[in-house]
């Protein structure tokens, strides 16, 4: 990512320009008022010239050519009003732009009766506010999201551009692993991002860098976005550990835990293999603690290779992932998850591998422009405990007209939280139905 420097300008607050618009005005006034009695007191002087000596009734053209023109600011005058001229359009330009989206979702879910007699549901999706901007250096970037269960925030930072390829950012930042910005094209991402591995939100710092073709990411992460703890979050993050049976079970047993003091590297290289033909491979490694009650209850470490294509109309991602909670506690045999207003569980230890491919078509359809063709697939096995595997696929379209988007989504998966039910428990049978929904999201952004 090519980071532009901007020049830096004298900063004045809004109280300064009032105060150096009031000045200007008055100073403008004061000098009309002076050309006016000027130009009164030369009439009069004219009149009065007329009647004395031709010697002294006119001044010589090199005398009047020289003489200062009295009806016009000085130059100090003229600088000092572009000085305030310059810095009221600098702070009329509003740095800080403001957008937002609104969106709408229609599912059709052919493992849940209701929705098949209702065909399908219609249900508001978003809504969403959207700040973004720059002041010389200081760059802003936040996000607000609201749905009818919970109020989130995506992100939130504040970034400073040391150099022109050289960016560090501090809030609630994105976690720099795997493909960027997306490992996937649907609007249901990859399995990945229901274990926190994909378009992963947490606070903390982190910094791009950007040297000829390579761009170097890290970031230090001190624990999850708000509300890290409990289930009312954007990002699937882990909230604690169980020992792998039932919720209802009067067996269950269940530890609350967060991710702490992660440390995350991530180096990809872009290489014009051909005309037409972009190759991005990288690497990416995670390494963090996990806190319970007081308590530290084990560590944590992932890593992934990933590959991104790019060949004129096509694009491919490619991901393999590999991570492991080595936790204290013995009796931790599953992870919690929570997000959404809800809790997933997943392994502790798992490997997983991701496809997607895509094809965009520039169209001219009335107000459709673009059509992009996708197919998602995505795979999490090996996992502890003989824990089923999960798989899900996507195959859709999204769809760009102005200011709408839109996604159409067929969606197969086992195992898969939000396709038919959650990941099986330990010591599941590996006879988990495949389950099916079709999907359509459709956005308004502004």
């Amino acid at each position: 990512m090519s980071l532009a420097d901007a020049p830096a300008a004298p900063a004045y607050d809004q109280g300064q320009l009032d105060q150096m618009a009031k000045a200007m005005a008055t100073m403008q006034a004061q000098i009309k008022a002076m050309q006016a009695e000027l130009a009164a007191v030369r009439a009069k002087n004219a009149a009065l010239e007329a009647q004395q000596e031709t010697g002294h009734k006119t001044e010589s053209a090199k005398e009047a050519k020289n003489k200062p023109d009295a009806t016009k600011p000085s130059q100090t005058d003229q600088s000092l009003i572009q000085t305030v001229a310059d810095a009221v359009a600098k702070k009329n330009k509003a740095p800080i732009k403001v957008g937002g989206a609104v969106r709408f979702n229609y599912t059709l879910e052919q493992f849940n009766q209701n929705s098949r007699n209702t065909v399908g549901d219609l249900n508001f999706d978003t809504f969403r506010l959207n700040l973004d901007g720059q002041i010389d250096n200081v760059i802003l970037s936040a996000e607000w999201r609201y749905y009818d269960y919970m109020q989130v925030i995506h992100h939130a930072w504040v970034g400073y551009k040391f150099t022109p390829n050289w960016l560090v950012r501090a809030g609630v930042v994105k976690v720099p692993f795997g493909n960027l910005p997306f490992n996937s094209n649907s609007y249901y991402f990859s399995s990945l991002f229901y274990a926190g591995f994909e378009d992963n939100y947490q606070l903390g710092l982190s910094t791009t860098y950007d040297l000829g073709n390579w761009r170097f990411d890290a970031a230090f992460l001190k624990n999850p976005q708000p509300n890290g703890f409990g289930t009312s979050s954007y990002s699937e993050n882990v909230v604690g550990f169980d020992n792998g049976l039932d919720p209802s079970n009067p067996n269950y047993q269940r530890t609350d835990a967060k991710p702490i003091n992660t440390v995350v590297g991530r180096a990809e290289y872009t290489w014009k293999a051909r005309e037409n033909l972009t190759l991005k491979p990288g690497l990416s490694l995670m390494r963090g603690s996990l806190y319970g009650q007081n308590q530290r209850e084990g560590d944590y470490h992932a890593y992934a290779a990933h590959l991104v294509a790019d060949w004129q109309r096509w694009n491919l991602k490619l991901e393999y992932a590999d991570y492991d909670y080595a936790l204290n506690n013995s009796l931790g045999k599953r992870l919690v998850y929570g997000a959404y207003a809800y809790n997933s569980y997943g392994p502790t230890s798992a490997k997983a591998i991701t496809a997607g491919v895509a094809y965009a078509l520039p169209v001219s359809w009335g107000p459709i422009s673009k059509l992009n063709f996708y197919n998602d697939f995505s795979r999490i096995y090996a996992k502890n405990d003989g824990i089923d595997p999960t798989w899900m696929n996507v195959s859709g379209v999204s769809v760009e007209a102005g200011p709408v988007f839109a996604y159409f989504d067929f969606v197969q998966g086992k195992n898969q939280p939000f396709v038919g039910g959650n990941l099986a428990p330990a010591g599941g049978t590996g006879n988990a139905p495949l389950n099916r929904l079709f999907n359509i999201n459709l956005g308004y952004y502004f």
